[in-house]
């Protein structure tokens, strides 16, 4: 549901890794495992456009953070939104 009940949003993103998620064993990392596919980061980009048309504010989080995933959909998310690595990930890439 897409309808902020605060000035400030936050949409939190814990990968879509259903599998692992029904698992009793299964390890946090395991449950996070997971890598967003262009589509996927198209639909944030449009949830999060969404949220801005409500919100003052709207933070998004990655949490699925296996390896470099959160860090990799972060920046494409960004890109989406037109909005730019930061400075620093020219150092980083």
């Amino acid at each position: 549901v897409l309808e902020p009940t605060h000035p400030v949003a936050v949409l939190r993103c814990h990968g879509r890794n259903a599998e692992s998620w029904k698992g009793p064993h299964q390890k946090p990392y395991e449950r996070f495992n997971w890598r967003y596919s262009e589509e996927e980061l198209q639909d944030l980009a449009q949830a999060t456009l969404t949220l801005a048309e409500k919100a003052e504010t709207v933070f998004v989080i990655f949490n699925n953070n296996y390896g470099t995933q959160g860090v990799e959909a972060a920046l494409g998310l960004k890109g989406l939104l037109g909005l730019g690595p930061p400075p620093w990930a020219k150092k980083l890439l």
